[in-house]
Protein backbone atom coordinates (compact mmCIF):
# COMPACT_ATOMS: atom_id res chain seq x y z
CA UNK A 1 0.00 0.00 0.00
CA UNK A 2 2.68 2.13 0.67
CA UNK A 3 4.31 1.60 -2.78
CA UNK A 4 1.09 2.20 -4.83
CA UNK A 5 0.65 5.48 -2.83
CA UNK A 6 3.69 6.67 -3.66
CA UNK A 7 3.58 5.79 -7.24
CA UNK A 8 0.06 7.26 -7.39
CA UNK A 9 2.00 9.92 -5.93
CA UNK A 10 4.36 10.44 -8.06
CA UNK A 11 2.87 9.77 -11.56
CA UNK A 12 0.68 13.37 -10.58
CA UNK A 13 4.00 15.51 -11.95
CA UNK A 14 3.99 13.83 -15.30
CA UNK A 15 3.54 15.98 -17.87
CA UNK A 16 4.46 14.14 -21.19
CA UNK A 17 5.24 10.45 -21.80
CA UNK A 18 5.86 7.86 -24.29
CA UNK A 19 4.37 4.26 -24.53
CA UNK A 20 5.07 0.74 -26.26
CA UNK A 21 2.31 -1.40 -26.32
CA UNK A 22 1.82 -5.37 -27.52
CA UNK A 23 -1.38 -7.20 -27.74
CA UNK A 24 -1.48 -11.08 -27.70
CA UNK A 25 -4.28 -13.72 -27.85
CA UNK A 26 -3.97 -17.03 -26.56
CA UNK A 27 -3.45 -20.29 -28.87
CA UNK A 28 -5.24 -22.93 -27.72
CA UNK A 29 -2.65 -25.65 -30.08
CA UNK A 30 0.55 -24.30 -28.84
CA UNK A 31 -1.06 -22.91 -25.33
CA UNK A 32 0.89 -19.76 -25.46
CA UNK A 33 0.08 -16.22 -26.69
CA UNK A 34 0.63 -14.89 -30.48
CA UNK A 35 1.28 -11.61 -30.66
CA UNK A 36 -1.73 -9.57 -32.45
CA UNK A 37 -2.51 -6.28 -33.59
CA UNK A 38 -5.99 -4.95 -32.96
CA UNK A 39 -8.26 -5.74 -35.55
CA UNK A 40 -7.10 -9.71 -35.61
CA UNK A 41 -3.97 -9.02 -37.53
CA UNK A 42 -1.21 -11.33 -37.23
CA UNK A 43 2.69 -10.13 -37.83
CA UNK A 44 5.81 -11.39 -36.74
CA UNK A 45 7.26 -9.70 -33.22
CA UNK A 46 9.70 -7.58 -35.96
CA UNK A 47 7.18 -6.56 -38.23
CA UNK A 48 4.40 -5.37 -35.92
CA UNK A 49 5.16 -2.10 -32.91
CA UNK A 50 3.34 0.26 -31.62
CA UNK A 51 4.52 3.79 -30.12
CA UNK A 52 2.56 6.20 -28.95
CA UNK A 53 3.34 9.78 -27.31
CA UNK A 54 1.18 11.62 -25.14
CA UNK A 55 1.38 15.46 -23.84
CA UNK A 56 -0.94 15.53 -20.85
CA UNK A 57 -4.48 16.93 -21.21
CA UNK A 58 -5.08 15.75 -24.62
CA UNK A 59 -3.02 15.85 -27.27
CA UNK A 60 -1.46 11.97 -28.92
CA UNK A 61 0.27 10.66 -31.67
CA UNK A 62 0.42 6.55 -32.25
CA UNK A 63 1.93 4.71 -34.85
CA UNK A 64 1.43 1.01 -35.52
CA UNK A 65 3.97 -0.90 -38.02
CA UNK A 66 3.17 -3.62 -39.74
CA UNK A 67 2.47 -4.27 -43.61
CA UNK A 68 2.76 -0.84 -43.60
CA UNK A 69 2.10 2.38 -41.33
CA UNK A 70 -0.98 3.65 -39.27
CA UNK A 71 -0.54 6.45 -37.96
CA UNK A 72 -2.97 9.11 -35.64
CA UNK A 73 -2.76 12.34 -34.38
CA UNK A 74 -5.15 13.55 -31.75
CA UNK A 75 -5.42 17.13 -30.81
CA UNK A 76 -8.58 17.06 -27.95
CA UNK A 77 -11.11 15.19 -29.42
CA UNK A 78 -10.32 15.75 -33.34
CA UNK A 79 -7.88 12.79 -34.36
CA UNK A 80 -6.88 12.69 -38.06
CA UNK A 81 -5.06 9.40 -39.57
CA UNK A 82 -2.66 8.79 -42.45
CA UNK A 83 -1.66 5.01 -43.71
CA UNK A 84 0.61 3.50 -45.93
CA UNK A 85 1.10 -0.49 -47.56
CA UNK A 86 -1.27 -2.60 -46.64
CA UNK A 87 -2.60 -0.93 -43.39
CA UNK A 88 -5.98 0.09 -42.74
CA UNK A 89 -7.48 3.18 -40.69
CA UNK A 90 -8.45 2.14 -37.24
CA UNK A 91 -11.60 4.83 -35.47
CA UNK A 92 -9.85 7.88 -33.37
CA UNK A 93 -9.55 7.61 -29.77
CA UNK A 94 -11.25 10.56 -28.07
CA UNK A 95 -8.80 12.05 -25.49
CA UNK A 96 -10.88 10.73 -22.80
CA UNK A 97 -10.58 7.18 -23.93
CA UNK A 98 -7.07 7.55 -23.94
CA UNK A 99 -6.89 8.79 -21.05
CA UNK A 100 -7.52 5.15 -19.53
CA UNK A 101 -3.87 4.35 -20.38
CA UNK A 102 -1.96 6.75 -18.56
CA UNK A 103 0.12 6.11 -15.80
CA UNK A 104 -1.78 8.14 -12.95
CA UNK A 105 -5.41 6.06 -14.85
CA UNK A 106 -3.76 2.31 -14.00
CA UNK A 107 -2.93 3.24 -10.15
CA UNK A 108 -5.84 5.37 -9.01
CA UNK A 109 -7.53 3.96 -5.56
CA UNK A 110 -10.87 2.62 -7.69
CA UNK A 111 -8.95 0.31 -9.87
CA UNK A 112 -6.90 -0.84 -6.82
CA UNK A 113 -9.78 -1.34 -4.80
CA UNK A 114 -11.07 -3.68 -6.89
CA UNK A 115 -7.87 -5.65 -7.22
CA UNK A 116 -8.04 -9.46 -4.54
CA UNK A 117 -5.45 -11.90 -4.02
CA UNK A 118 -2.35 -9.28 -4.56
CA UNK A 119 0.91 -10.64 -4.83
CA UNK A 120 4.80 -8.75 -4.30
CA UNK A 121 6.64 -10.93 -7.14
CA UNK A 122 10.76 -10.50 -7.41
CA UNK A 123 11.56 -7.49 -8.20
CA UNK A 124 12.82 -7.30 -12.34
CA UNK A 125 14.60 -5.04 -14.10
CA UNK A 126 12.57 -3.13 -16.81
CA UNK A 127 14.61 -1.15 -18.97
CA UNK A 128 16.89 -0.13 -16.89
CA UNK A 129 15.21 0.45 -13.99
CA UNK A 130 15.16 -1.91 -11.03
CA UNK A 131 11.57 -2.27 -9.84
CA UNK A 132 8.66 -3.42 -7.79
CA UNK A 133 6.96 -6.03 -8.97
CA UNK A 134 2.70 -6.87 -7.89
CA UNK A 135 0.12 -9.16 -9.55
CA UNK A 136 -3.48 -9.02 -8.20
CA UNK A 137 -7.36 -10.38 -9.88
CA UNK A 138 -10.25 -8.05 -10.09
CA UNK A 139 -12.93 -8.77 -7.89
CA UNK A 140 -15.33 -8.96 -10.59
CA UNK A 141 -18.23 -8.55 -8.42
CA UNK A 142 -16.71 -4.91 -7.68
CA UNK A 143 -15.68 -4.85 -10.72
CA UNK A 144 -19.90 -5.35 -11.96
CA UNK A 145 -20.87 -2.79 -9.85
CA UNK A 146 -17.87 0.26 -10.79
CA UNK A 147 -19.03 -1.03 -14.83
CA UNK A 148 -22.55 -1.93 -14.48
CA UNK A 149 -22.64 -1.40 -18.35
CA UNK A 150 -20.08 -4.46 -18.60
CA UNK A 151 -21.05 -6.30 -15.57
CA UNK A 152 -23.18 -9.20 -18.05
CA UNK A 153 -20.03 -9.73 -20.25
CA UNK A 154 -17.62 -10.05 -17.61
CA UNK A 155 -19.93 -11.93 -15.11
CA UNK A 156 -18.10 -14.93 -15.73
CA UNK A 157 -14.29 -13.59 -16.59
CA UNK A 158 -11.30 -13.54 -15.12
CA UNK A 159 -8.99 -10.27 -15.21
CA UNK A 160 -5.66 -10.38 -14.04
CA UNK A 161 -3.20 -7.38 -13.74
CA UNK A 162 0.62 -6.85 -12.99
CA UNK A 163 2.35 -3.65 -12.45
CA UNK A 164 6.10 -2.72 -12.30
CA UNK A 165 6.88 0.13 -10.72
CA UNK A 166 10.50 1.79 -10.26
CA UNK A 167 12.36 1.36 -7.04
CA UNK A 168 13.61 4.97 -7.02
CA UNK A 169 11.14 7.47 -8.21
CA UNK A 170 8.07 4.68 -7.73
CA UNK A 171 6.44 5.82 -11.30
CA UNK A 172 5.33 2.72 -13.69
CA UNK A 173 7.40 1.27 -15.97
CA UNK A 174 5.12 -1.81 -17.16
CA UNK A 175 1.77 -2.79 -16.83
CA UNK A 176 0.10 -6.04 -18.03
CA UNK A 177 -3.47 -6.57 -18.71
CA UNK A 178 -5.33 -10.35 -19.03
CA UNK A 179 -8.58 -11.32 -19.57
CA UNK A 180 -9.76 -14.51 -19.75
CA UNK A 181 -13.57 -14.96 -20.55
CA UNK A 182 -15.88 -17.18 -19.60
CA UNK A 183 -18.20 -19.63 -21.86
CA UNK A 184 -21.22 -17.52 -21.51
CA UNK A 185 -19.37 -14.61 -22.80
CA UNK A 186 -18.01 -16.56 -25.60
CA UNK A 187 -21.42 -18.09 -26.64
CA UNK A 188 -22.77 -14.86 -26.64
CA UNK A 189 -19.72 -12.97 -28.82
CA UNK A 190 -17.68 -15.45 -30.76
CA UNK A 191 -15.96 -13.06 -32.60
CA UNK A 192 -14.06 -12.02 -29.37
CA UNK A 193 -11.00 -14.36 -28.48
CA UNK A 194 -10.98 -16.47 -25.35
CA UNK A 195 -7.93 -15.12 -23.63
CA UNK A 196 -6.49 -11.73 -24.69
CA UNK A 197 -3.40 -9.69 -23.14
CA UNK A 198 -2.08 -6.51 -23.03
CA UNK A 199 1.18 -5.38 -22.25
CA UNK A 200 2.23 -1.28 -22.01
CA UNK A 201 5.65 -0.05 -21.30
CA UNK A 202 6.17 3.76 -20.24
CA UNK A 203 9.12 5.70 -20.76
CA UNK A 204 10.56 9.33 -21.61
CA UNK A 205 8.62 10.96 -18.59
CA UNK A 206 8.12 15.07 -19.04
CA UNK A 207 10.33 14.56 -22.13
CA UNK A 208 10.21 17.57 -24.78
CA UNK A 209 7.40 16.01 -27.49
CA UNK A 210 5.86 18.23 -30.00
CA UNK A 211 2.66 17.09 -31.38
CA UNK A 212 0.83 18.96 -33.73
CA UNK A 213 -2.33 18.78 -36.37
CA UNK A 214 -1.38 17.69 -39.97
CA UNK A 215 -2.45 21.25 -41.27
CA UNK A 216 -1.01 23.89 -43.52
CA UNK A 217 -0.45 27.35 -43.01
CA UNK A 218 -4.20 27.89 -44.68
CA UNK A 219 -5.52 25.42 -42.12
CA UNK A 220 -5.92 22.39 -44.84
CA UNK A 221 -4.64 19.17 -44.43
CA UNK A 222 -1.29 17.63 -45.37
CA UNK A 223 -1.39 15.36 -48.10
CA UNK A 224 -2.77 11.76 -47.09
CA UNK A 225 -4.46 12.69 -44.15
CA UNK A 226 -7.71 12.32 -43.25
CA UNK A 227 -10.14 13.32 -40.16
CA UNK A 228 -11.13 10.30 -38.59
CA UNK A 229 -14.42 9.08 -37.02
CA UNK A 230 -14.22 9.06 -32.67
CA UNK A 231 -15.17 6.11 -30.98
Amino acid sequence: EKVLAKAGEAVSDIKSYRMTGEYYIYDSVTKEYALRAFGGITFSGDRYSEQQEFIIPSNYYREVTGTGTCEQIGIGDRVYGRVTGTMGYAPGMSSSEWQQYMPSEILTQKALSMLVKIEEMPEENIDGVLCYHYRGSIDMVKFGIEYPQQAGAFRTSTINEESWIGKDDYIVRQYKYEVIRGDDVMAKLPMLTARSLEVWKYSDFNAQITIEPPLDGQGNLLQGWVVLPVQ
